[in-house]
């Protein structure tokens, strides 16, 4: 019996809102060495997605949050946000610029969950270099002398999770989003409340050159000018694109935590420069696609990209 599924890393609802007339985007890989001069239409189903990428087959992960569906994740995890997606943004981008403090929780929960649930912070963050860095700060902080004993015992681990990486990797990354989902997760909190209470303003593209969004949409600007994916710590500020012409853009300089009942949203009006250093930024943190509903925006960007990485 095949038991395989096609989870979805990038909700279908959030690609929904890029897609043209007929509900079809185009996409290019920022990696290729050129790109087709007809670039061909894809469904929002068909792009960003993963087999089993969150089933959850550690026995001692189900005990341990009292779980037993291993594809807990993929039915219950996401779809909270993922149902009220295009009602949450609709209401942010509306013409009167205040949204209910509710509303703007939970876009900002939605946010935090689409950057944590992506590969590139599963590769970025468990990927061998963070965690050979994890596994020494664990010894240090259990007060475990450097003798060859324990550094055989060091090294053997390092060894272990080399070898069976994808299967460690997934485990630790489906775990920490089990306890965000379950309110267990204090960086959660942190980052929510940096994100909720900042300075928010809603970015307008022209009607000619909309922003493009990528299989990993978001990044951060740290007060050096350097793009993050996720870097909330001292940063200018935060990037999301929502459709192709409105994004929202939160600066880490104004916090505000006096608590309100609504949340005031500035508006901006982008020239064609302005959008596309935000397309190059955009590509920049990408895993490997951008999408676009314009085929001619996302060989500009392309293009560009290539030329700001050489």
């Amino acid at each position: 019996m095949n038991n395989s599924q096609k989870h979805h890393f990038l909700p279908k609802a959030y690609l929904s809102l890029f897609t043209k007339h007929n509900g079809t985007v185009h996409k290019v890989n920022i990696h290729e060495k050129s790109i087709s001069k007809n670039l061909k239409e894809f469904y929002p189903s068909a792009l960003c997605f993963i087999n089993n990428y969150y089933k959850i087959n550690d026995e001692l992960i189900k005990s341990y949050l009292k779980i037993e569906d291993e594809f807990f994740l993929e039915k219950y995890g996401f779809r909270w946000y993922e149902n009220n997606w295009g009602k949450l943004v609709k209401k942010i981008t509306g013409p009167l610029g205040i949204v209910q403090i509710n509303d703007a929780e939970m876009i900002v929960d939605a946010i935090f969950n689409i950057k944590i649930r992506n590969p590139f912070f599963r590769n970025s963050t468990y990927g061998m270099l963070n965690i050979s860095a994890i596994i020494d700060d664990t010894f240090e902080r259990l007060g475990l002398n450097h003798n060859q004993r324990v550094n055989v015992l060091r090294q053997k681990i390092k060894d272990d999770y080399t070898i069976n990486q994808e299967h460690y990797s997934r485990n630790i990354h489906n775990l920490t989003l089990l306890e965000n989902l379950q309110g267990k997760r204090e960086i959660r909190f942190i980052v929510k409340n940096i994100l909720l209470w900042g300075e928010w303003t809603l970015c307008h593209a022209p009607v000619n050159y909309p922003f493009v969004t990528s299989d990993n949409p978001g990044f951060c600007v740290d007060i050096n000018e350097n793009l993050h994916n996720t870097k909330f710590d001292e940063f200018l500020f935060f990037y999301f694109p929502l459709t192709p012409y409105k994004a929202l853009l939160i600066s880490g300089q104004n916090i505000n935590l006096l608590q309100t009942p609504t949340k005031t949203i500035k508006q901006v009006i982008f020239n064609h420069e302005n959008v596309e250093k935000i397309n190059i930024a955009t590509a920049y943190n990408a895993s490997k696609i951008v999408i676009s509903h314009l085929p001619d925006i996302l060989r500009k960007t392309w293009l560009n990209y290539k030329n700001f990485k050489s």
